[in-house]
């Protein structure tokens, strides 16, 4: 069953069926390969996958996202990182690293991010003296910082899946986004020093940042709205979704007035396909790990790490590379959704916190997608500006270096984690 199992998946890897079928196609095989399992063992694991009210937010949040970055936010939020931190060593290097930050706590995506930001700031980057490997190589990298600043798509999926609280998940972020944000910052600094990067911009003067505050101060206002509610008690993380919603619906159509109907329309189809995809990921991941715990293949993991090592650090190494492995060879979510069900009861009998582990997998996920050459976000960005891969894979070095520095921190430190959801009482 279970060779049945894994050799249907990896063809279907291998001959480029979208990873959703792969994992239906190969738990198909394996139920028809066993003698005890029934099929209709499928489509009941499918509708459970997706049955869980927290996933609810997940549309809501990618609608949230996409009403505020389809109006005029986008260019604010750069102008304010720009007044900020412009005339630090690096520029606009530094500016790409803070508008992430904004961007993320708004759109919730990483896709997303690296779309609108390398939309934008590649030709200010360019025009700043950036070279093209080098610039895609920043924005990859600070798009995979942004997955750490919350809301994020990805832990409302894994609070629900390992049985963690998503609103500890949010607040347990800030801190590790944060480290490395600053961590690339210091990078960026580092490397302008060494004449590798240009110099700062102007200072512009404190009116103008006072200006650039006061046009970004709506767009910002929202991921206050979001985590003052959820710390406040007032709505859970499902809840806030739906306020954000509202929220950026308002202020889009009555304050920037660039809401129409037919915008409207196509935001919402948008929502729905992605939606739609995310759901089907979910279902069948559910079905296919299903069947690999009916294999008992939990059980032989738990035996064979544990059998190597029963130090929690040396287990969380060896799961977050596996993690930023198939990260990078699956697209993300579905990798976490194959092994956290496998590697999550090894955490718990480690004594390992589970929203450490949890964390720390969202960060190998947003680092994966990076790693050249086939992390998808990386993928995009060069598809987006134009950049040969070769080129961009190149420049990344350095920021992957510093990212898994940071991970490698964060894994041993749970401290960095913990600490807000705790004085939160999360």
């Amino acid at each position: 069953m279970i060779t049945a199992l894994c050799v249907c998946f990896v063809a279907c890897i291998l001959i480029g069926v979208p990873i959703a079928f792969g994992m239906l196609l190969a738990s198909a095989a394996a139920v028809l390969a066993s003698d005890t399992l029934p099929m209709p063992l499928l489509a009941q694991r499918l509708g459970s996958g997706v049955d869980n009210f927290t996933y609810l937010a997940i549309p809501l949040f990618i609608l949230a996202g996409a009403i505020m970055e389809r109006s005029v936010i986008s260019e604010r939020l750069v102008d304010l990182a720009r007044a900020l931190v412009g005339h630090f060593r690096g520029g606009m290097g530094q500016v790409v690293i803070v508008s992430e930050v904004f961007f993320s706590g708004i759109s919730g995506a990483s896709l997303s991010d690296a779309s609108a930001i390398g939309s934008i700031m590649f030709p200010a980057l360019r025009n700043s003296g950036y070279d093209s490997g080098r610039a895609v190589a920043l924005i990859a990298g600070a798009c995979a910082m942004g997955i750490l600043i919350p809301p994020c798509l990805t832990m409302v999926v894994l609070g629900a899946l390992a049985g963690v609280s998503v609103s500890a998940l949010f607040v347990a972020g800030f801190i590790p986004g944060f480290l490395m944000a600053a961590a690339l910052m210091g990078l960026v600094y580092l490397q302008s020093r060494q004449g590798l990067l240009p110099a700062g911009e102007p200072r512009v003067a404190s009116a103008e940042r006072w200006r650039a505050l006061r046009r970004a101060a709506l767009p910002l206002m929202l991921p206050v709205i979001i985590f003052g509610g959820i710390l406040g008690g007032v709505f859970s993380p499902t809840e806030a979704a739906a306020v954000a919603v509202l929220y950026a619906f308002l202020i889009a159509t009555f304050v920037y007035r660039e809401m129409s109907f037919g915008l409207l329309f196509r935001l919402l189809a948008d929502t729905a396909a992605i939606t739609g995809a995310i759901g089907l990921i979910l279902g069948a991941a559910a079905a296919f790990s299903a069947i690999l715990s009916f294999g008992g293949i939990p059980e032989e993991v738990a035996g064979f790490i544990t059998g190597m090592s029963t130090s929690p650090v040396v287990f969380l190494i060896a799961a977050n590379l596996t993690f930023l492995l198939f990260g990078a060879l699956l697209d993300g979510i579905p990798a976490l959704l194959l092994f956290l069900p496998i590697l999550m009861p090894v955490s718990n009998a480690l004594g390992i916190d589970p929203l450490h582990f949890t964390l720390v997998s969202v960060a190998s996920l947003g680092i994966g997608l990076v790693i050249p050459p086939i992390g998808i976000l990386l993928l995009v960005v060069c598809s987006i500006t134009r950049t040969p891969l070769a080129v961009a894979s190149r420049a990344m070095l350095p920021y992957l270096g510093i990212l898994g520095f940071c991970l490698l921190f964060i894994i041993a430190v749970p401290a960095v984690v913990l600490v807000l959801p705790r004085a939160f009482g999360l």
